[in-house]
C-alpha cells in the first residue's frame, strides 16, 4: 500500500512523494486559486501556455486544461455564452442580420393583413 513520505507547499501546489514498494512518485497538487490565476494570465494577459509551463514549472498540458475549465466557468457565468473566434463571430453575426432581415419582411407583411381588416369591417 502507498504511504504519504513527505510533502511541502511551494508556490501555489504541493509535492507528494508516495512509496509504492520502494519507488517514489512525485505527484502535485495545485490550489484552486493558482490554477485561476495561471489560466486569467494566458486568457485575459496572452501569456503563451508555454512561457508559463517554464516559468512555474508546469506541464504545458496542464495549464491548458485549466485554461478550457476557466473558459467554460466563464462562460457558465456569462449565461452559456461560449468564447468564439473572430469567423465565427462574423458568421453568427451574418445569421442574425438575416434573421432580422426576415422578421422584419413578416412584420411588413403581418402590418399589411391588419391594415386590410381594419379597414373592411364585415
Amino acid at each position: 500500500s502507498s504511504r504519504l513520505e513527505f510533502g511541502h507547499a511551494l508556490a501555489g501546489f504541493v509535492i507528494l512523494y508516495l512509496t509504492n514498494g520502494g519507488v517514489s512518485i512525485m505527484t502535485r497538487k495545485y490550489d484552486r486559486d493558482f490554477k485561476e490565476y495561471i489560466a486569467k494570465l494566458v486568457v485575459d494577459e496572452n501569456i503563451t501556455q508555454a512561457e508559463l509551463s517554464r516559468e512555474h514549472d508546469v506541464p504545458s498540458t496542464t495549464i491548458g486544461r485549466w485554461v478550457k475549465n476557466y473558459r467554460l466557468e466563464k462562460a457558465k457565468e456569462n449565461g452559456g455564452v461560449q468564447f468564439v473566434t473572430p469567423t465565427e463571430h462574423k458568421q453568427r453575426e451574418s445569421e442574425l442580420l438575416i434573421q432580422i432581415k426576415e422578421l422584419e419582411e413578416e412584420n411588413a407583411i403581418l402590418k399589411k393583413v391588419a391594415h386590410i381588416f381594419m379597414k373592411d369591417p364585415k
